[in-house]
């Protein structure tokens, strides 16, 4: 298995940093599928007619007005997905509740902190995905996003110290694990798989990997 640094300061100027989406306009059919059902929605009418014409006007957007594809994972696991829809659920609740009571009590001024948050993924998609996620959760929001590294800067209710922050990264990348487990990519399941089997507490990370290859390749060249 593959020795995963923690932290490194080189990256192979070759090496894309995200993971670049080369499938063809035909692999959007989810998009067209979902501006289909917001046609069918806003017209209040679910008959073959407006069906169809939703499909023609979604292609249509899709083909005539194009935006970067969207890289949709190739893989979904029904009973992980579930499991983590049930698990956000609570998490919101749960939230909700500490929010509630924090705002409630009196006491001294919660510390609120700007957290930096590496995922493992860097896939946009799930990028995006986690960060919404968070948005839901009362207590947390996004407020920045460096995507060569995957990293996310979250505004945080009652982060006083590197503990508390440690232990939200931790909360973090959880949830993360739980998403890919669900519907993330081959790609970034192997990771999650890789930190199961080990279980050694430390995060795999495709930035990491990538560096750790460059590295070699320098070292190999010297």
């Amino acid at each position: 298995m593959p020795n995963y640094p923690k932290t490194s300061q080189y990256r192979h100027p070759d090496m894309p940093s995200a993971i670049e989406d080369k499938r063809s306009r035909l692999s959007q059919w989810p998009m067209i599928v979902g501006l289909t059902f917001i046609w069918v929605a806003l017209w209040q009418d679910l008959t073959l007619g407006t069906i169809v014409l939703g499909v023609i006007f979604s292609s249509a957007v899709m083909f005539l007005l194009p935006l970067p594809p969207v890289p949709f994972a190739d893989r979904f696991n029904v009973y992980h997905t579930v499991k983590f829809m049930f698990y956000f659920l609570w998490k919101i609740t749960a939230a909700t509740w500490d929010v509630a009571v924090k705002a409630a009590k009196p006491g001294p001024a919660v510390v609120n902190s700007v957290v930096a948050v590496k995922l493992r993924t860097q896939d946009d998609l799930l990028l995006t995905l986690v960060g919404h996620v968070y948005a839901l959760i009362p207590g947390s929001l996004v407020i920045d996003v460096d995507r060569p590294s995957s990293t996310l800067f979250l505004h945080v209710l009652d982060i006083p110290d590197e503990d508390a922050a440690e232990a939200f990264r931790a909360d973090s990348l959880d949830i993360e694990a739980r998403m890919i487990r669900g519907f993330g990519s081959k790609r970034d399941y192997e990771l999650v798989k890789a930190e199961d089997a080990a279980d050694d507490g430390v995060v795999r990370r495709h930035t990491e990997w990538s560096d750790a290859d460059a590295l070699t390749q320098q070292e190999e060249g010297s």
